[in-house]
């Protein structure tokens, strides 16, 4: 393939699209955009307006036939990855689909199969596994500091659960596979990155449990503005939210890993902050961060024992802040778009994985499906022939 900038093709004009841009409009980018889709026509007007040289289509399979399109970036609603992924694989095109891969676990498996039976790239955008925070905590783990890691737990706080994730189609397990696919995806890579490993088992329980004593608006009403979250408080004080709202505002999933860790998610979406609290316990020691973002985040890492409890640990982490960081994610965004130009010129391998993805969106689903049942643990399938894939990018 040509070293030249890879010619890309957007589909989803929405706030996704507008954060990766101004990574792919950097002056030493990699990229070159080319065409944009959005069955929105006030979101191809503004496409337009400011990049009058890209081409418009209201029409994702007339962007992925387009000749001069060399990837494409599928940025759209969760329940549209499949849709517009598997046109693109089968069209030939090198594949970027925005996480969670899919929003069912069959949705994944197709995806994974038309890349393979057409020869192409497929990469998921998980990137959390380039911020810092998970960064530093793989390198904790695998410098044996803490011994053998053998137990986890994730605490994701979300404070704006209730204007990001209950007023538009988030709050729909139709079509975001509930807030376990959704959000949890990113936790469950990047806790699975960390530790090396798979989830085998995965048991659920939560429910609806502030939410649903919030005030939802008609059925035929638009549905609001869902970023101004700050104002917005406490959480039954929310207004307008989607009728069909069905998700889960509070969930804790217990993990069972291929190599023996056992580990607990918890996402709770009527915090009053935001952020992800990791703690790993090994044979030798206890890592945990307290705050998520490089400049003032660190990894605390305790290895001497203590009566009770220390906040002065015996190591100390910073989530470092350069100029990469600067972009999105903590840098990540920028990270993970240079590698996929890397994959795509062959000079290096995904830094994400298509196996880790589908083991994400497989645990969120069978959570979900265990909350909804009777909460026993469920086995997490491995697809046929590919047991001894590689899980770890």
């Amino acid at each position: 393939m040509s070293q030249t900038k890879i010619r890309v093709g957007v589909v989803g004009a929405g706030l996704r699209f507008t954060l990766m841009r101004a990574i792919i409009d950097l002056p030493d980018s990699a990229y070159r955009l080319v065409a944009v889709a959005d069955p929105n026509p006030d979101a191809r007007d503004a496409v337009g307006a400011e990049l009058p040289d890209v081409r418009l289509y209201a029409d994702h399979r007339e962007l992925v036939a387009d000749p001069d399109v060399d990837a494409v970036f599928v940025l759209t609603p969760d329940f549209l990855h499949a849709e517009v992924g598997l046109a693109s694989l089968d069209a030939g095109k090198a594949t970027f689909i925005e996480k969670p891969l899919a929003t069912s676990l069959e949705d994944a498996d197709a995806l994974i199969e038309a890349a393979e039976r057409n020869g192409v790239l497929l990469y998921v955008g998980h990137n959390m596994r380039q911020m810092p925070l998970v960064e530093k905590m793989r390198e904790v783990v695998e410098s044996g500091v803490i011994g053998e890691p053998r137990a986890f737990w994730i605490r994701h706080f979300i404070g704006r659960g209730g204007d990001y994730f209950f007023k538009d189609w988030h709050a729909e397990k139709a079509r975001s596979g509930g807030l376990l696919v959704h959000k949890g995806s990113h936790d469950l890579d990047a806790m699975a990155h960390i530790l090396g490993t798979r989830y085998v088992s995965v048991q659920g329980s939560g429910g609806l449990t502030v939410y649903n004593g919030a005030h939802c608006r008609d059925a035929d009403a638009p549905t609001p503005d869902a970023r101004s979250y700050i104002d917005n408080w406490p959480p039954l004080a929310q207004r307008d939210l989607n009728p069909a709202l069905d998700v889960e505002d509070l969930s804790h999933v217990n993990l069972v890993c291929e190599n023996g860790v056992l580990g607990t998610y918890m996402q709770c979406h009527y915090t009053p902050d935001y952020w992800r609290n990791y703690c790993i316990i090994g044979t030798e020691g206890r890592a945990e961060n307290f705050g998520d973002e490089g400049g003032d985040g660190v990894i605390k890492v305790w290895t001497n024992r203590r009566r009770g409890y220390d906040p002065e640990p015996d190591i100390e982490i910073p989530l470092s802040e350069d100029a990469a960081t600067q972009d999105g994610h903590d840098g990540a965004d920028l990270r993970i778009l240079q590698n996929f130009a890397d994959s795509y010129h062959g000079r290096a391998e995904p830094l994400t994985s298509i196996d880790a993805a589908r083991n994400a969106v497989a645990v969120g689903q069978l959570a979900g499906a265990s909350i909804g049942g009777d909460g026993r643990m469920l086995a997490v399938p491995v697809p046929a022939g590919r047991a001894g894939a590689r899980i770890d990018g």
